[in-house]
């Protein structure tokens, strides 16, 4: 069951899918960009969410 979750969330959290997830949730991209700053910040932060994520589901 794990197993499944972790792989249906590494394709749920594709960073490909990045752009989709910040213009849902800011309405633009260079609102997210106002709010969370540059681009390279913010897949620094999405990548490092997501290691926090699966370690707290795999422990």
């Amino acid at each position: 069951m794990l197993s499944k979750y972790i792989d249906t969330g590494v394709e749920e959290l594709d960073q490909q899918k990045l752009p989709i997830l910040l213009t849902n949730k800011y309405h633009s991209l260079e609102d997210a960009k106002a709010v969370l700053g540059s681009v390279a910040t913010i897949s620094s932060l999405f990548i490092e969410f997501q290691k926090h994520l699966y370690l707290n589901v795999a422990a």
